[in-house]
């Protein structure tokens, strides 16, 4: 949740947004200098939630539309989700 500084970091979005802005850099459909730092930004992001045993960190267990903010703030985020390894191996590989 973006508006609110109590919440986690969420790796696997970062790693999706920076996948589209890396891949969309290097496909010519997003301009280079607007949109390179980002990318460059959002991997580096996740790179630094890779733990020594390569557990991507801060990954919520899976969500759906919810009510509340409070909702999404109780997903766990501290088990390994299968997903998050796989987004962070798409944001590296641009």
């Amino acid at each position: 949740v973006l508006t609110r500084p109590d919440t986690y970091l969420e790796t696997s979005a970062s790693a999706l947004i920076g996948y589209a802005l890396r891949r969309g850099v290097e496909e010519g459909w997003l301009e280079r200098e607007v949109y390179a730092a980002a990318g460059q930004a959002a991997m580096l992001g996740v790179w630094h939630q890779v733990l020594a045993d390569g557990t991507v960190a801060n990954v919520s267990a899976p969500t759906w539309p919810m009510l509340t903010e409070e909702e999404y703030n109780a997903r766990p985020h501290d088990a390994l989700q299968l997903y998050g390894q796989g987004v962070a191996l798409l944001v590296g590989s641009k």
